[in-house]
């Protein structure tokens, strides 16, 4: 027989709401069976609902007291009873019903459930929290706290740009397929067979074109699309505030993102933020290797310059006089190297490319080092100190590749900022990185790319540059870009640039990144076209809801802000997408499957 909804089962309260002073109201609550406990003549079950956990006090041989031995755990039940004080020795301060309990008038079973796979407090394989997500949810109030702060975050964000006068307007989902970084997430067609949808990696062209509509100040919380290789801040499909406005420089979209960012982190961490330095790239990758620098870790590198190099004559370190190679380091205070951990630094460096590291540790008594043996005393202090160290500790060095080096110390400072606790997690640091390259030669296809993306508007100093017939490699690498990214704790957490708006110096980007004139045509042609009917100059930045709300919960996988995530390998274990399609809607589209050998 199926359960029916009756208006007398309709919910009065959340179990958040009541307490000793509604003692004596007769209140409906509505929810899950979290615990059965039988104490004899008495038999209690926990309700559960969103908002917590009520007791029901059934009287083992009343109807109820019978009806509680026939539930199971997550079945959903209705109960209508009377609020009572709870015995003083019976009480939980745990939770906020804990001093009070329902006697039942009624309950009502409204559904059944069968045995869960997992409950609250099991220790369970990350692949079957993901295949019962719902259930997951269940057990798991943090997971549904992030999810409503996700929900109030976006509330701030529309509220806030609404009262700066931005409209919010929705791009399409199925698109055209445009090079942006990324392989594509490719849709069929029924009605064209052979021609295919692209799933938008961003809205960038769209936005843009909304500007040249005469919108001049766009919003968009966009669903993006991008078939990469996944991480723990990466899924194949997520979620950007996009902004562009026109008739602007960088200091407007600058100043707009720290005004955001101060309401935000006050509304949902009551945390105060004023301090947005700003480095640019190179200071960057100098200072720390990366261009998402962690600011709350107070270790640094220093880079050697080339006379104390040829001084210490270390062949290691003679590498570092090539072109396009360096020699850095850092310290790490009160660092004490046993033998061990310097075997399996040597191993985490030799995994990350490189033959190894040198360092430099100073005791109370002594110096110690590999190349001790090689230069003097106070050849290796000099050395010590050059690399920032003060007093006993260690100090690291790498040489060779400026790629490689810079991406060797960079983890090794984060390794070492989180292994000695000296990065404060109790603080928020930003900083906007500045000036970036424009252009970046791919070591593997020996072709430019675009650093940032190729709508990106160069450096007005270097506009010179780009006039050129023929731009040459060395002036393509000194090029710079009007980009901006805004890094908090060591992520990208927003990113943008002043866009192109003229239509030669588009189609010339274009070229210099290998397209010809028909390429260009094919897959870009339309906003070319638009170009050409008078632009205005204009700029904005994205940011990653994802990895704003995983700074604001302070976890560290993107799956945790996100309802129904999908694993490593871009699986939905719930539902088993992507699935196989069967033969009938493969030829309706045109398609048929290869399978490898």
């Amino acid at each position: 027989m199926f359960s029916e909804w009756k208006p007398s089962i309709k919910r009065t309260h959340l179990s958040k709401d009541i307490s000793l002073q509604l003692k004596n109201q007769t209140v409906v609550l509505n929810g899950w069976v979290k615990a059965i406990r039988d104490h004899g003549n008495l038999v209690f079950i926990d309700l559960w609902d969103e908002s917590g956990i009520t007791q029901i006090n059934c009287d083992k041989n009343s109807k109820f007291g019978k009806l509680s031995q026939s539930l199971s755990y997550d079945c959903v039940l209705s109960v209508k009873g009377t609020i009572k004080a709870r015995p003083k020795n019976m009480q939980n301060k745990k939770i906020n019903t804990g001093e009070i309990e329902i006697i039942p008038e009624d309950i009502t079973l409204l559904s059944k459930a069968k045995t869960a796979p997992f409950r609250s407090g099991d220790t369970v394989n990350e692949n079957l929290a993901l295949q019962y997500r719902y259930l997951d949810f269940r057990r798991r109030t943090d997971l549904k706290q992030n999810l409503k702060i996700r929900h109030k975050v976006l509330q701030i964000i529309r509220e806030e740009l609404s009262k700066e006068n931005f409209c919010e307007i929705e791009t399409p989902i199925l698109y055209k397929s445009t090079p942006e970084g990324a392989r594509d997430y490719l849709v069929p067609s029924r009605k064209q067979k052979g021609s295919f949808y692209a799933l938008p990696q961003s809205p960038q062209t769209l936005k843009q074109l909304l500007i040249l509509s005469g919108f001049e100040k766009y919003f968009q919380i966009a669903k993006c699309f991008r078939d990469e290789d996944l991480r723990s801040n990466r899924q194949p499909e997520f979620t950007q505030l996009d902004l562009e406005m026109s008739f602007i420089d960088e200091k407007e979209v600058i100043n707009l993102t720290e005004k955001l960012i101060k309401k935000i982190w006050k509304e949902i961490k009551n945390e105060d933020i004023s301090e947005f330095p700003h480095l640019s790239y190179q200071s960057a990758l100098d200072r720390f290797g990366t261009d998402k620098p962690d600011l709350r870790n107070p270790l640094e590198l220093k880079t050697l310059d080339s006379e104390i190099i040829k001084t210490a004559n270390i062949k290691v370190l003679l590498s570092a006089l090539n072109k396009n190679s360096c020699a850095k380091g850092f310290f790490v205070p009160h660092l004490s190297l046993s033998r061990k951990r310097s075997d399996d630094i040597q191993k985490t460096v030799k995994s990350m490319g490189s033959q190894g590291i040198l360092w430099i540790e100073k005791t109370q008594t002594e110096w110690k080092s590999p190349i001790k043996k090689h230069i003097s005393e106070s050849l290796l202090q000099k050395l010590y100190e050059m690399l920032g160290g003060k007093g006993e500790g260690v100090c690291f060095i790498s040489s060779g590749d400026d790629t490689l080096v810079n991406t060797l110390l960079s983890q090794l400072i984060f390794i070492f900022g989180k292994e000695e606790n000296l990065i404060d997690t109790s603080k928020t640091k930003f900083v906007w990185i500045t000036d970036f390259p424009y252009f970046h030669l791919d070591s593997e296809t020996k072709k430019w790319t675009a650093c940032h993306h190729p709508f990106t508007l160069p450096k007005k100093e270097d506009m010179s540059m780009l006039n050129e017939r023929e731009v040459s490699p060395e002036n393509l690498s000194k090029i710079r870009a009007r980009a901006y990214d805004l890094v908090c704790n060591g992520h990208e957490l927003a990113g943008g640039s002043l866009r192109v708006f003229e239509e030669v110096l588009q189609k010339k980007i274009f070229s210099i990144l290998g397209l010809n004139s028909q390429e260009i045509e094919d897959q870009f042609g339309f906003f070319i076209e638009a170009l050409s009917y008078g632009a205005p100059p204009h700029g904005g930045i994205a940011w990653g809801i994802e990895r704003l709300i995983m700074l604001l919960t302070n976890t560290n996988h993107i799956r945790d802000v996100m309802a129904f995530p999908k694993t490593s390998s871009a699986v939905c274990l719930m539902s088993q997408a992507p699935s196989p399609i069967n033969t009938e809607n493969l030829l309706d589209l045109g398609l048929s499957i290869i399978k490898n050998k």
